[in-house]
């Protein structure tokens, strides 16, 4: 297992980068976690650039690498959930953690860093089967639920914090930024992305400053 870029993940006692010299370990009473690590949706952006990833300038150059067998957009794949001893307010969550708000998407697979992975789950149904009498002499039918009324549960019962929402919503949408990409050292923002971690590797007092971590 590659040691983990802690500095990347990290902040100080006061919310600032780190200065400390040499390894930083994971350790509550000096440091705080940065926040949520998302990988954001990139929208039809990486298809635009011929499913390349590009320098912060546009061009090309030899620190990019083309991706190749992946489902393209439009694809669709079919699958199914089972559950088992689910109360009525678990099930509606249930039901909206598959099927996100419009304009959320989830993100699965390899490559999210370069864009791909999203993808929009539909529920075509939800249905409940009492098993005990499925099997009785009286053969019980499958009880349909109206999908909407899950999401009509979790608002008129606040089950999902309005403020954690309302950063899932910013964080699985399609974002308004040009170029999303790894931190990148601010005095050369067109040198290699791996710098900024091999900067930060070994620092010392002082570096990094707060201009230093851009993504």
């Amino acid at each position: 297992m590659k040691p983990s870029a802690t500095r990347f993940y990290l902040f100080d006692k006061s919310g600032a980068p780190i200065t400390d010299k040499g390894i930083v370990l994971y350790d509550k009473d000096k440091y705080s976690i940065r926040g949520r690590k998302v990988y954001r949706h990139h929208g039809m952006s990486v298809f635009e650039s011929n499913n390349s990833r590009r320098a912060l300038n546009g061009e090309l150059d030899n620190q990019n690498c083309s991706l190749r067998e992946v489902l393209m957009p439009g694809s669709k794949i079919c699958f199914s959930v089972n559950f088992e001893n689910m109360s009525d307010d678990e099930l509606a969550l249930m039901v909206y953690t598959l099927q996100l708000d419009n304009g959320m998407f989830h993100r699965l697979g390899y490559a999210k860093p370069f864009g791909y992975g999203s993808l929009n789950v539909s529920i075509s149904a939800v249905k409940k089967i009492d098993m005990e009498n499925r099997y009785s002499n009286n053969l019980q039918k499958e009880e349909v639920f109206d999908i909407g009324s899950f999401y009509e549960l979790i608002k008129n019962k606040k089950l999902i914090d309005e403020t954690a929402l309302a950063d899932l919503s910013c964080l699985l949408s399609e974002p308004k930024l040009n170029n999303i990409h790894y931190p990148y050292l601010a005095e050369n923002p067109n040198q290699e992305h791996f710098k900024w971690f091999e900067k930060n590797s070994d620092v010392s007092p002082g570096v990094p400053g707060q201009d230093d971590l851009l993504a």
